[in-house]
């Protein structure tokens, strides 16, 4: 499986503070230890990677996971 976070940089170039707070609890909780890629959507740059796939998914919300499964 492949878990795929995405995590929001602000237009003022700030960290999300919600995205800041699920990363917090997934460290916490041993739980980052799942994931398997974490991306960028970065307000400022609509051509970073997490800019991207959230435009391709179709979602207006940060943080968000992406869940592939390997069948």
């Amino acid at each position: 499986m492949h878990i795929t976070f995405v995590k929001k940089i602000l237009a003022n170039g700030d960290p999300c503070p919600k995205c800041h707070d699920v990363e917090q609890r997934l460290i916490k909780s041993g739980q980052m230890d799942q994931i398997s890629e974490i991306l960028i959507a970065d307000e400022r740059d609509v051509n970073s990677a997490g800019m991207q796939l959230a435009k391709e998914l179709d979602v207006g919300r940060a943080p968000f996971f992406v869940v592939d499964k390997d069948n």
